[in-house]
């Protein structure tokens, strides 16, 4: 467990709350520094799940963010537009958002 399972938003936290969570890491270097490896680790998965094409050269500029890339198996995928395969990249990935029953 770490600091950022444990709150769901910073906004969750009061000033001093927060303040004092993170001056508790920062007293626990080795705590810190596990936390630190637990995210990377957590990155290098995701990362492993992007869409190829979207790492393209010819698709940078495509990219607001160049850490923020399509999941391969929700990637919204266009059709070829004049034989241009570039043109078949967007970075958008689809989202099954089913609305709650309304009681």
């Amino acid at each position: 467990e770490n600091f950022y399972s444990r709150v769901h938003s910073v906004t969750d936290m009061n000033e001093d709350e927060l303040l004092d969570q993170l001056i508790a890491r920062v007293d626990n270097p080795i705590q810190l520094k596990k936390e630190f490896k637990d995210i990377c680790k957590k990155r290098s998965v995701r990362n492993a799940n992007i869409l190829p094409i979207a790492r393209d050269e010819a698709n940078e500029e495509k990219n607001r963010y160049f850490d923020v890339l399509p999941i391969a198996e929700t990637a919204v995928q266009l059709h070829t537009i004049r034989n241009n395969a570039n043109s078949r990249y967007i970075n958008a990935n689809y989202i099954n958002h089913d609305e709650p029953e309304s009681q």
